[in-house]
C-alpha cells in the first residue's frame, strides 16, 4: 500500500499490531495453498478479531479500491483463498475469529465464529456432546429402572393382597421377601438363601435355581404352570401384573392326589 494513502494508518489503528501484518515473513504462509500448487502476492494480511473489525476493514478497503481475498483455514483445494500474482490485493484472515460462542448439548448445535477450524470444532463437540450423550443415557436408564420398579411393586402388592398378606409389605426390605416365601409355602429362614451368591460361580448358579424354584412355587399356588414360572422369572414386571390383576386365585398348597 502506498505510504501516501490513508489506508495503512486507518487499518493499523483499527486492527492493531496483531491485526495488520506487512512483513514478508508474516505474509509468506498466507500466500500459498497448503499443497503449494498456487502462489500469489499481497499488500498486507489483515487479521480482524471480531465482526465489527472485519466489517470496518472491508469498508475501508472497498473505499480505497483495494481487492480483498478472504482466507479461513487456507485449506482450499482450488486455490480460491490464494491471492493472485499482481500483489494489489489484501488477504483478510479469519484466524483470530476463533471463538466457539455456544454449545447446546440438548439441541446438539454449535455456534462458532468463521475462524474456528474443523478439528477444534470436533474436539469441542466431542467434549460437550459426549458428556451430554452419557448423561442422557444414564437419565434414560434411570427412568426405565424407576418405571420397571413401580410396575413390579404394583403387581406384587396386588399378589400379596390376593394371598391374604398385607400389600404394604412389598415396600419393606427383607420382610417383603419373608412374606413372598410364605406365599410360596417356604419357611422364613429361606430368606438367607441369596447369601450363597458369595460363592464364586456355583453360588450364582444356585441362586438362579433358587429364584426359579420360588417363582415356580408361587405360580403353582396361583394355579399356573411351568410357562408362567418362566415368564415370572424372565419378565417379572409384566407377569406380576398379570398374576395380581388377572383372574388367578391363590389356592395355597395343592391337595395330594388319591
Amino acid at each position: 500500500m502506498a505510504e501516501s494513502s490513508p489506508l495503512p494508518s486507518a487499518l493499523a489503528s483499527l486492527l492493531g499490531p496483531a491485526g495488520l501484518l506487512t512483513e514478508p515473513t508474516d505474509l509468506a504462509p498466507a500466500l500459498a495453498d497448503w499443497r503449494s500448487l498456487y502462489q500469489g502476492r499481497a499488500l498486507a494480511l489483515l487479521r480482524p478479531a471480531n465482526t465489527a473489525e472485519l466489517a470496518e476493514a472491508v469498508r475501508l478497503c472497498a473505499g480505497a479500491g483495494i481487492a480483498i481475498v478472504p482466507q479461513g483455514g487456507n485449506t482450499s483445494m482450488v486455490g480460491g483463498a490464494t491471492p493472485d500474482a499482481s500483489g494489489r490485493a489484501v488477504i483478510v484472515s479469519l484466524a483470530r475469529m476463533n471463538r466457539i460462542r455456544d454449545l447446546d448439548p440438548l439441541d446438539m448445535t454449535m455456534t462458532a465464529e468463521a475462524g474456528v477450524v474443523v478439528k477444534t470444532a470436533q474436539e469441542a463437540a466431542a467434549a460437550a456432546f459426549g458428556w451430554a450423550a452419557l448423561m442422557a443415557f444414564f437419565a434414560a436408564f434411570f427412568l426405565v429402572f424407576v418405571v420397571v420398579g413401580i410396575v413390579t411393586l404394583i403387581g406384587m402388592w396386588k399378589v400379596f393382597t390376593k394371598a391374604g398378606e398385607p400389600g404394604w409389605a412389598v415396600l419393606v426390605p427383607i420382610y417383603n421377601l419373608i412374606v413372598l416365601l410364605r406365599i410360596a409355602g417356604l419357611p422364613w429362614y429361606w430368606v438367607f438363601t441369596p447369601l450363597i451368591v458369595v460363592i464364586p460361580l456355583l453360588g450364582a448358579i444356585a441362586y438362579l435355581v433358587w429364584v426359579v424354584w420360588v417363582h415356580h412355587r408361587i405360580s403353582t399356588r396361583f394355579g399356573q404352570g411351568v410357562g408362567f414360572t418362566i415368564g415370572l422369572t424372565l419378565l417379572g414386571p409384566i407377569f406380576w401384573l398379570i398374576l395380581g390383576f388377572g383372574s388367578s386365585k391363590y389356592v395355597g398348597e395343592q391337595p395330594a392326589q388319591a
